[in-house]
């Protein structure tokens, strides 16, 4: 019954959000990735700021990547 209702909402929708979470997955990848970078040139300020919003990106887009994945299933 839930998941009814879940495919009703979603829809072809489905697709669209699992695309959109693998870019914004490859986004923080590369987002923390510039800030490890940019570490060697001051471990303060704006590489620890793209750091932790690199890392939040990936939490964040993963768990809608493995729900959006189990809707669709």
């Amino acid at each position: 019954m839930l998941k009814d209702k879940f495919k009703k909402w979603f829809g072809k929708k489905e697709e669209r959000v699992e695309n959109i979470s693998i870019f914004c997955i490859v986004l923080g990848t590369v987002l923390i990735s510039l800030g490890l970078g940019l570490t060697v040139v001051s471990t303060q300020g704006l590489p620890a700021i793209l750091t932790m919003i690199g890392s939040f990106l990936v939490f964040v887009f993963s768990i809608v990547f493995v729900i959006v994945n189990l809707v669709k299933s």
